[in-house]
């Protein structure tokens, strides 16, 4: 038994080895699972149905694949729910996309949804890669959290391909040996939903999109636990790359931390944030709603143009949250000076009057 277990090990191992060498160009091999059943093969040799995909921005059909135009908008594709050519929703899967990075390419970023929404984003970028994940959709004041952080060395790239792996609660999303993300979460034990595929910057192709359901592979763990060992091998994030994103992570950073220990101000402040959140939803059905959705969008505005209760209750949950902010503030002061200027001048104006 310990021989076949060491063998195992020693397959894992030198599989990812070989993976490893892999570069954009070329065909990535699973890590995590085996290729199940094929659920989604697009190579956008024909029209795409508008009944069963979305289509948002500036794309149309060209011989090699999906060509998009992106400025300032981030173009988005991806299934419509509930869609009959589409298969929701699944478990563990491997997804696959072939696209083109070129010089203007800003970022490509996967959404996975599941039944309470969000639950994964992840991005690869021209400056950093990012894999952020949502806890809960309730209660309300469920931040978000960032498992991994990377450095980037994409260059441009007629033909690049992104392989994902979610298993259980295991993520692995890999372009190369340098540009990879790995992490865990228990909502990606759940039943998933690929949302969106979104690209952002220049213009580029999409060049085939392909769904498997996973079957397990690396019983052992040694593959995912090869690929988490490499991280410090990745290009470091460069924390003048995006000021912006830096504040972002520190903060769910410190939020996570203070969750967890035993810091009864905060847990209090949290309750109080709760309750608040929590009242602001009974009495407001539209609050918490994307705004995409065009009646609580309405209803929204309605409120903040008639309601004054509505107009008082917001102004004193932006107080409290503000509040919550200040406080993991006073736990890193370096928070401060990379904090968005007017939320930096209301901090420094609160503690000069303490």
């Amino acid at each position: 038994m310990f021989r076949q277990g060491l063998a195992c090990i020693l397959l894992a191992s030198c599989a990812v080895s070989a993976e490893l060498a892999a570069g954009p160009h070329d065909v990535l091999s699973p890590q995590l699972l085996e290729r199940g059943t094929l659920l989604v093969d697009l190579d956008f040799e024909e029209e795409l149905s508008t009944e069963s995909w979305n289509l948002k921005g500036d794309w149309s059909h060209q011989t090699g694949g999906l060509r998009y135009r992106s400025t300032d908008q981030k173009v988005v594709f991806g299934p419509k729910i509930r869609s009959a050519a589409f298969p929701l929703p699944i478990g563990d899967l491997i997804m696959e996309l072939s696209f083109s990075w070129h010089e203007q390419t800003e970022r490509v970023q996967v959404v996975f949804n599941d039944e309470d929404g969000h639950a994964l984003v992840l991005e690869f970028r021209d400056d950093f890669h990012s894999l952020m994940k949502w806890k809960e959709r309730e209660p309300l004041t469920a931040f978000t959290e960032y498992p991994d952080v990377a450095g980037s060395s994409l260059k441009a790239a007629e033909m690049m391909t992104l392989m994902i792996e979610i298993r259980g609660e295991d993520v692995l999303a890999r372009i190369n040996d340098e540009n990879f993300l790995v992490g865990s979460a228990a909502r990606f034990a759940r039943k998933l939903i690929p949302l969106q595929v979104c690209f952002q910057g220049g213009e580029g192709r999409l060049h085939s999109y392909k769904i498997w359901t996973g079957r397990e592979l690396d019983k052992t763990g040694s593959a995912l636990l090869e690929w988490q060992a490499r991280r410090n091998e990745r290009p470091p994030f460069q924390s003048a790359a995006s000021q912006g994103f830096l504040y972002a992570e520190k903060v769910a950073a410190l939020r996570s931390q203070l969750r967890e220990s035993a810091d009864h101000d905060y847990a209090d402040l949290i309750q109080r944030l709760e309750e608040r959140m929590r009242a602001m939803k009974d009495a407001y059905w539209f609050y918490g709603v994307s705004s995409k959705n065009r009646r609580a969008h309405a209803e929204r505005q309605r409120a903040i143009n008639e309601d004054p209760r509505y107009r008082s209750l917001t102004s004193e949950l932006k107080k409290l949250q503000n509040e919550e902010l200040f406080y993991i503030f006073s736990v890193d002061a370096e928070l401060v000076d990379i904090a968005p200027k007017g939320l930096r001048a209301a901090y420094l104006r609160t503690a000069t009057k303490k």
